[in-house]
């Protein structure tokens, strides 16, 4: 029952906040725009955080913290490969919490929150690199009224954690395409690459922008040579860093 409240709430306030972005769009005045938007963006925020899904028990996450030795076996001496970077700031933020019998979930707690808050920061960014143009709020409010969006209001996991990225790196990267702009291609690409280092479900958005890539220089093999060096070496960088 409280499980479904949740996902009743949560959803209702991504399909408010699409609502206000999209109605945001027919506002002539750029400062209205540009309050409004930073409104609708920190309230959204602010419900992400107090994390409607904080969970009994969540994908693997049950199994996680159970008790403090198998918390130790899984995050403390193995570099898990498949989410190393997510595994390193779980591992640090318990570190940070005194390595108690409650600090594993706490350490998820706050990972969770932190997904939260790249993604909402994310879409501010690129709201601002396009000076909140109705274009980018109309993305703004697909990106949040996006099914999988509803992950980020507490779901203490890994997998979607690339989202969390992803929702600025692909637009960043396409737009660098578009632009002939090396500088917006390479951090798209090394923000997917941190995504992966996050979860490699993150290598699923590095496909895509490769694909993208090839099809956009089709016609140019010196070019589409340079741009899958900038992609791949961009993703590569991200992911070991």
């Amino acid at each position: 029952m409280r499980e479904s409240f949740a996902t009743i709430l949560a959803s209702g306030v991504c399909i408010a906040s699409a609502a206000a972005l999209l109605g945001l769009t027919w506002v002539e005045r750029l400062r209205i725009r540009v309050v409004a938007t930073c409104v609708v963006l920190a309230a959204t925020l602010g419900v992400m955080f107090v994390q409607l899904f904080r969970p009994r028990a969540m994908g693997d996450y049950s199994v996680y913290v159970r008790n403090r030795d198998y918390f130790d076996e899984r995050f403390g001496h193995v570099m898990q490969f498949q989410y190393h970077l997510g595994g390193a700031l779980v591992r640090g933020f318990d570190a940070g919490y005194g390595r108690t019998a409650q600090s594993p979930g706490e350490a998820f707690h706050t990972l969770a929150r932190l997904g939260s808050l790249l993604f909402v920061a994310g879409l501010a960014v690129l709201a601002l690199l396009h000076r909140f143009s109705p274009q980018v709020l109309r993305y703004l409010a697909l990106a949040v009224a996006a099914p999988p969006t509803l992950l980020l209001f507490g779901y203490h996991e890994f997998g979607y954690l690339p989202e969390a990225l992803s929702a600025l790196a692909i637009p960043l990267a396409l737009v660098g395409l578009e632009l002939d702009r090396n500088d917006l291609v390479l951090a798209g690409a090394v923000l997917i690459g941190v995504g992966a280092a996050l979860h490699g479900f993150g290598l699923v958005a590095a496909v895509f922008l490769l694909f993208v890539t090839l099809v956009w220089e089709r016609n140019d093999v010196r070019r589409l040579a340079s741009r899958v060096v900038q992609v791949v070496g961009g993703v590569s960088f991200g992911w070991l860093s």
